[in-house]
């Protein structure tokens, strides 16, 4: 299971059977003004959950509203490297 942690920058997944969760990619440490992410009207993930496309919002100056749209950005899940590899930004 995918999820966004509450709050966060974060992209994560969940193993139900482990019940461990493995950060997948942490948007803040590329775009450190981020306070959140998402991805529900702005795109959801391609079938197989290969290709991403995310919102990446916060406050990229003093006294902005947190949610401004930074960028939109599209990734692509490297199985078989266990990455993620930025397509566009």
């Amino acid at each position: 299971m995918y999820y966004i942690p509450f709050g966060t920058c974060r992209f994560a997944s969940y193993d139900v059977d482990s019940q461990k969760t493995t950060i997948l990619k942490d948007f803040k440490s590329e775009y450190p003004e981020c306070t959140t992410i998402r991805n529900d009207t702005e795109g959801t993930s391609s079938v197989g959950s290969r290709y991403w496309a995310w919102m990446v919002q916060g406050a990229p100056a003093l006294g902005t509203p947190a949610c401004w749209p930074l960028l939109f950005t599209t990734w692509r899940r490297m199985r078989q490297w266990g990455c993620w590899m930025k397509l566009s930004s």
